[in-house]
């Protein structure tokens, strides 16, 4: 009787947790529609929130005078990873000199501050979905302007837990609206086999390749053959150390990829 109350007990508690996240699920489903519905869409400046007047400001949706102060990465960086590098590391950083990235190169306009960091963590945390569309943009326009001939498009997969959070894939309208407007395919080779320690970046690069080793595995029924030897670009919204796009491009490299470039919104 006693085992029998215990497994009613625990029956009972799975359907009160299932029960909690269905209705968190739906409430941020009409919180999400409430903002997309009120906030003037490419109306105001994503950063000071002036009016937009031009089509070319409202195609980005900022003005023209907030566009002057946008955070675009300039210097010498890293051909690599894309960090920054000073004069004597050559073109390649030092970290790369010692453990040379499974990608070939990130390509990235921006440093992760200012409206750029606002615009990330809106479209994330802050249910302002339609946000999506810039950022796709910006990235998209970069890519174009990048000749860089790619043959398949992917992003990176995210925690089952962070889509229940965010209540949304927040990289798949990005990458479809890549796929639209270059007419490049896109495909879902990947998937996770676990989640992601938390990101330390005061650890060094190899010690961080380590921890999110085995993350990543290619998605069961996924035809290898489709990707032997192509070039892939994956979409990521930031770059932070690496270590993720890393392990992405190790999985799709070890199964017949000729080469694996990472695009983002920002590199930090």
């Amino acid at each position: 009787m006693q085992n029998e109350a215990n497994s009613g007990m625990k029956v009972l508690k799975v359907k009160i947790n299932n029960f909690k996240k269905k209705i968190k699920i739906t409430f941020f489903k009409a919180t999400k529609s409430l903002v997309n519905g009120i906030y003037p869409n490419d109306l105001v400046c994503l950063d000071c929130s002036g009016e937009l007047r031009t089509a070319n400001e409202k195609y980005l949706s900022i003005c023209d005078v907030c566009s002057n102060d946008l955070p675009f990465r300039k210097g010498r960086h890293c051909k690599f990873c894309g960090a920054y590098i000073i004069e004597s590391d050559g073109s390649d950083c030092q970290d790369c000199k010692r453990l040379a990235p499974h990608f070939s190169q990130v390509l990235a306009p921006f440093e992760y501050k200012g409206v750029i960091e606002k615009i990330i963590y809106e479209y994330k945390k802050a249910g302002k979905t339609f946000l999506y569309l810039y950022f796709a943009r910006y990235i998209t326009d970069f890519f174009k302007n990048s000749n860089v001939n790619v043959d398949f498009v992917t992003s990176v997969p995210m925690m089952k837990k962070q889509i229940m959070k965010n209540g949304f894939d927040h990289l798949k309208p990005i990458t479809d609206y890549f796929e639209n407007e270059t007419r490049i395919p896109q495909i879902s080779p990947l998937c996770r086999t676990m989640d992601q320690p938390e990101r330390k970046t005061d650890l060094d690069r190899f010690t961080q390749y380590e921890n999110v080793y085995g993350v990543f595995s290619m998605a069961p029924g996924f035809n290898i053959d489709i990707i032997k030897d192509k070039t892939i670009v994956i979409i990521d919204d930031v770059v932070v150390t690496g270590a993720t796009e890393n392990a992405c491009a190790r999985v799709l490299k070890e199964n017949g990829a000729a080469n694996v470039i990472v695009l983002s919104l920002a590199r930090v």
